[in-house]
């Protein structure tokens, strides 16, 4: 064969200082999403390594991510982490008891609490009674906060608040948050949104239902609130609201498990225009009063509308689903790869597959294990055995060629990886590559270095759908999707993803961009770029997102400080009269 003689796509890394450690610690922890399991290694090798010990969990802007930490600490120094982890808030206490218990902290799930030692029950006994308003949490919670306390015998202990609250627990002396507001609801009473207003979170979650009854009051009850909502939260909201009203389709994942998803018509009341233009315009006003106390301005690439903000249940990758990458013009195909070794010799297939659809999403064809090709436009490598193989390993290629797939009315080829033997991917080493080329018959057929995409997959999940080709705009989207898919073959999958894919596109389009975060902020000098290839960075510091010019040295500007800013209210002060 000729030798492959074009340069490799080689990694752009920056020099680390005495606070790179840190930095990435703490941009960790102030991320306002759910950390993926490669982030979550990282800060927990960063925190038993480098970093003070210190946890509070309350004081996180993302309480599962904290969470994780504080139980990676009790399993590593079971003597001394109840001087290091700190908590005033009950819900939290809960969360870190149930993963304590292997449990899924989601609170969505039923959860079987262990028996906890002498020292643990302890340790969240007096943690649940330090925390403030633990007869509300508790309410909201009724059920799983009674097994929890069962579980911890607070009869044992002389601890005072929890000992109440377990009673009036027992004797349901309480009620409920939830029970007073939708109390209210039904009666179409407007103390719903002044009891709505206590808890921002909560009316944000509600807005739509709110606004389907009481119209323009909860619009103005809804702008009260956006100045205790963060950075992310307004733009999420606003995203919604701009795209919301033109969804043909939702999708609800019953417990967050996207393999179950449900497909229902959006018939959600729409907004009037003046209304969602009022809230819209008040949205940006938030985050210009937010985003100009960094007293930092930017210059912004356009391109950055194409890389999407991390989102909390996504696993591959920290862009988020719905990034879209530009196919290089000179790409003549795309070599796709599964790739696995077991640690044991035994033989299990992890296949490489990708469905065709037209511009409706009306199925066209497959490649895969057992529809080797779609005419002369995908073709499939074979069929390996690991088991036989160096390292019990294996993979399956497949090759796309876009002209000849545009030519057959392809519009959509969406890539997924499916475990014909039902072994999930944690149980194994298995990758997802994706590398552009020009001669298909150049070089080795599997060069993972030359690959432009690696994707680890993860967790306990038999299938992942990894990405989705625009095929005539010659784009790939990053998609992430744990949709329900037939492992025995992609080939009957087709139908089920002709109907949920369109509405899982609507959902990526409602997902705010890196542009949409920068846009309301301050212009400056700061650049925000999608790629500095072609770009000299003079400034101490950059958002890049595929650094690819080796020349430019710069600190990379902490994202998550801006996505969980909040804008400083002013503190309540005592009312003077004369008399």
């Amino acid at each position: 064969r000729p030798v492959l003689t074009e340069q490799k796509n080689l990694q752009v890394l920056s020099l680390a200082n005495d606070n790179t450690l840190d930095n990435i610690f703490k941009n960790l922890l102030k991320m306002p999403n759910r950390w993926t399991e490669e982030q979550k290694n990282t800060a927990i090798f960063l925190h038993q390594q480098v970093i003070d010990k210190t946890i509070n969990i309350s004081e996180s802007n993302f309480k599962e991510n904290i969470v994780n930490l504080a139980h990676s600490l009790i399993q590593n120094h079971p003597e001394t982490y109840d001087q290091y982890i700190k908590s005033n808030n009950a819900t939290d206490v809960l969360r870190l008891s149930i993963v304590m218990s292997d449990g899924d902290m989601n609170l969505k799930s039923p959860v079987k609490f262990k028996n906890f030692k002498r020292k643990e029950r302890k340790f969240l006994l007096n943690a649940l009674n330090d925390s403030k308003n633990l007869l509300e949490d508790v309410s909201l919670r009724p059920e799983v906060f009674k097994r929890l306390l069962k579980n911890l015998h607070p009869g044992d202990y002389s601890f005072e608040n929890v000992n109440n609250v377990y009673d009036k627990l027992y004797k349901k002396e309480y009620v409920t948050f939830n029970s007073k507001v939708q109390k209210n609801i039904d009666t179409n009473n407007l103390e719903a949104l002044e009891l709505l207003k206590q808890r921002p979170g909560e009316m944000l979650r509600k807005m739509h239902h709110l606004y389907s009854i009481y119209k323009k009051d909860a619009i103005n009850t809804f702008v009260e609130v956006l100045p205790k909502l963060n950075v992310l939260q307004l733009l999420k909201i606003k995203k919604y609201l701009i795209t919301i009203n033109e969804r043909k389709n939702l999708l609800f994942a019953p417990k967050g498990k996207w393999s179950a998803v449900q497909l229902v018509e959006n018939q959600k009341v729409k907004f009037d225009q003046e209304d969602k233009d009022f809230l819209v315009q008040k949205i940006n006003e938030n985050l210009n009063n937010i985003l100009s106390t960094t007293n930092q301005g930017f210059d912004l690439d356009e391109k950055t509308k194409n890389i999407k903000l991390q989102t909390n249940d996504q696993e591959l990758t920290s862009y988020g689903r719905g990034t879209s990458f530009d196919i290089p013009e000179n790409t003549k195909f795309i070599r796709t790869a599964s790739y696995w070794s077991t640690p044991n010799k035994e033989t299990v297939f992890f296949d490489n597959s990708w469905n065709f659809f037209d511009t409706n999403w009306n199925p066209i064809g497959i490649c895969c294990w057992n529809h080797n090709r779609l005419g002369d436009a995908a073709i499939f490598s074979g069929d390996p055995i690991n088991s036989s193989n160096k390292n019990n390993a294996a993979c399956q290629l497949i090759d796309l060629y876009l002209d000849k797939l545009e030519k057959m009315d392809v519009k959509f080829a969406v890539w997924n990886i499916l475990s014909f033997s039902h072994k999930p991917f944690e149980e194994a080493e298995v990758l997802a590559t994706l590398q552009y080329g020009e001669n298909a018959e150049h070089g080795n057929l599997y060069e993972p270095s030359r690959a432009h995409m690696v994707f680890p997959l993860k967790g306990k999940n038999l299938t992942k759908y990894v990405a989705m080709i625009d095929v005539p705009n010659k784009k790939l989207v990053y998609i992430d999707a744990n949709l329900y898919a037939d492992l025995s073959s992609a080939n009957k999958n087709s139908q089920n993803l002709s109907e949920k894919m369109p509405a899982y596109i609507e959902y990526l389009d409602s997902l705010p961009s890196v542009s949409d975060l920068f846009e309301n902020a301050p212009k400056g000098n700061i650049p925000v770029l999608f790629s500095d290839k072609d770009y000299k960075i003079e400034t101490e510091n950059a958002y890049v997102f595929k650094k690819e010019n080796p020349n430019n040295k710069f600190e990379d500007f902490p994202i998550n400080d801006l996505l969980s800013l909040q804008q400083e209210l002013p503190k309540k002060t005592k009312k003077i009269t004369k008399t």
